[in-house]
């Protein structure tokens, strides 16, 4: 539990004069070009290329599908690649752009104790510590192709050469490409976007959650963050709190702007669905929309970076049916800081994140009427299928690369059927009732979310006008100006009755 006396200081994350969007943009530039190998340096050349083609090339002829004919060219036409010079030097170069020191200077404020408490309190020491994780990983590499440079220079047959390659090409792409990727994913996480200054749920309700509940450091500590604009209320913070302790579904995302309890979904008129047999799911999930010509994904190699800033936006509600064979321009990516992927990518759909996940989609379908389980599909993806029918066409997939978890709906990958994913209908019966759709009788206003209740009523008022016993539609403030007149006139006949005795 944190101290008695709070020295905290709890400032909004605004940035007036600028500095820190632009010291975000420069480290969104550098987890693009760190993560992503194949992306390309001012020169217009990548880090990467060459130093993963000739590495594999080298793993080809280490596994025997290559070899080496007497003059130490490969067999079927293939130069011998010599993994040297060119490799070396981009390797150089790459540490020679990412300047971290630059930055340090704009986060250095927020590292003293006072802001302990703030999102940014820890950004100078983490890039501290990215530095000199670069230059040990880059350095320990350059050293690799000073080995392999001296053997050439000493005249060493290639043969002989070749145990000291197969190592530097092991390292290459078992250790050198995933240990920057993981450092990329680190400087992903320091990129905070807020929402008009605010702090994250997960944030805020976790610095309130330090102290023992009802105590007075724990109404103190919200008060002050109410004060400073961190969060919109107290009502709403309390709500965040009140969700985690009591171990309820809790789901990263934009604040509610009115600081009370968020509906669950907006309430959508409906007609009445043709005979019973299909209906449009709709349910909300909190989903990060990115625009997909900002990604750049190569699943060959496991790699995954963005150029745009929209990945690290918080949350916010999406109908996702509305977009299933509709969107094919977007991606919806969940929260990468409540959902974060595994660095080991083949463990993306085990583990406890993807658990947390599958419950929480699980639930919101469930919530809006439209319950999904999860089944087992292709490597690199999971299905989500209606729960109430084997045959039901309804689904979508979600899959993951190392920016986080999305939810897959347009195929564009080579080889593949080109075309959208997933089904957005049950093509069966609703089974629960929704609460986005209401069902509304034709005869009078009054609405249901149950379609089979709304049938109901609707039979009973088309009796009661086959018979002319009902009343007239006058509309609905005339309604509520006769059911109050109604109601005075009960009250006065029971104050007469009781007067009278």
């Amino acid at each position: 539990m944190a101290a008695a006396n709070l020295p905290f200081i709890y400032k909004p994350l605004l940035d007036d004069d600028g500095i820190i969007d632009d010291a975000f943009h420069v480290l969104s530039h550098y987890s693009h070009l760190i993560g992503n190998p194949f992306a390309p340096h001012s020169n217009g050349v990548s880090w990467g290329y060459r130093i993963i083609h000739q590495s594999t090339e080298i793993i080809k002829y280490r596994d025997g599908k290559f070899k080496l004919n007497d003059d130490g060219s490969m067999s079927r036409g293939r130069g011998f690649p010599v993994i040297i010079f060119d490799c070396k030097n981009d390797l150089d170069n790459l540490m020679q752009t990412t300047k971290f020191r630059e930055l340090l200077h704009v986060f250095d404020n927020f590292s003293k104790l006072e802001f302990e408490h703030h999102p940014f309190h820890y950004h100078k020491s983490i890039l501290l510590g990215v530095e000199a994780q670069m230059k040990f990983y880059l350095t320990e590499a350059i050293d690799l192709f000073d080995i392999l440079e001296k053997m050439v220079l000493i005249g060493e047959d290639i043969k002989d050469q070749m145990e000291q390659r197969i190592f530097t090409a092991e390292y290459m792409l078992y250790s050198l490409l995933p240990q920057l990727q993981k450092i990329a994913k680190t400087i992903r996480k320091l990129i905070i976007i807020s929402q008009d200054g605010y702090y994250s749920k997960i944030h805020a309700s976790s610095i309130a959650m330090l102290y023992r509940k009802n105590s007075k450091e724990r109404l103190h500590v919200i008060t002050q963050m109410v004060q400073n604009k961190c969060v919109p209320s107290k009502k709403a913070l309390y709500e965040v709190i009140n969700t985690r302790e009591n171990g309820l579904m809790f789901v990263e995302e934009e604040w509610s702007k009115g600081g009370g309890r968020k509906e669950y979904g907006c309430v959508q008129s409906s007609c009445l669905e043709e005979d019973n047999k299909c209906f449009l799911g709709r349910f909300e999930l909190a989903l990060i929309p990115v625009d997909k010509k900002g990604i750049v994904c190569i699943h060959k190699h496991n790699v995954a970076a963005t150029k745009t800033m929209e990945i690290h936006f918080p949350p916010k509600p999406v109908y996702i049916c509305d977009h299933i064979g509709k969107n094919k321009e977007q991606r919806f990516y969940f929260s990468p800081i409540q959902f974060p992927t595994p660095n080991d990518l083949t463990h993306a759909g085990t583990g406890d994140v993807f658990e947390s996940l599958k419950s929480y989609i699980e639930y919101a379908s469930e919530k809006g009427g439209s319950p999904v389980v999860c089944r087992s599909y292709k490597p690199g993806c999971k299905k989500f299928v209606c729960k109430h029918s084997k045959s039901c066409k309804f689904s979508f997939l979600v899959k993951w690369d190392m920016l986080g978890y999305y939810i897959h709906l347009y195929n564009y990958d080579i080889g593949c059927v080109k075309g959208y994913i997933g089904c957005g209908i049950h093509n069966h019966n609703r089974v629960l009732a929704s609460p986005y759709v209401n069902f509304g009788c034709d005869y009078c206003k009054v609405t249901y979310h149950r379609l089979a209740d709304a049938l109901e009523h609707q039979e009973c008022c088309k009796e009661q006008k086959r018979s002319k016993r009902h009343f007239p539609y006058l509309g609905y403030d005339a309604f509520k100006k006769r059911l109050k007149v109604s109601c005075d006139r009960t009250i006065t006949l029971i104050e007469l009755e009781k007067s009278k005795k």
